[in-house]
């Protein structure tokens, strides 16, 4: 957490508070605030049981990003980074039995 305190403290100054202020909107708002709700979900989850399910849980959302990508952001996803992630995720699940 340490790490990204430099690059927190050096950025403001190199591009100013006003253009901060002008991104600052409340997309940037509600995304940060759905950060901070998974990382704390997923801290919860981590104190009540064992790890490798919950990060089994944690691993489908690279799944689900690809497919909303696709979906919602129109991006291009080839066959090769959907069958990555499924794989990603079977791996994960397979450690979590």
């Amino acid at each position: 957490m340490l790490v990204l305190a430099g690059p927190c403290l050096v950025y403001p100054p190199l591009v100013g508070r006003r253009a901060l202020r002008q991104e600052l909107g409340a997309a940037s708002l509600a995304a940060a605030a759905a950060n901070v709700g998974s990382f704390t979900l997923g801290l919860l989850a981590l104190r009540r049981g064992a790890a490798a399910p919950v990060l089994a849980v944690r691993s489908s959302s690279i799944v689900i990003a690809a497919f909303l990508a696709a979906r919602v952001l129109r991006e291009h996803v080839s066959s090769r980074r959907l069958a990555g992630s499924l794989v990603v995720f079977a791996g994960v699940a397979v450690l979590a039995l």
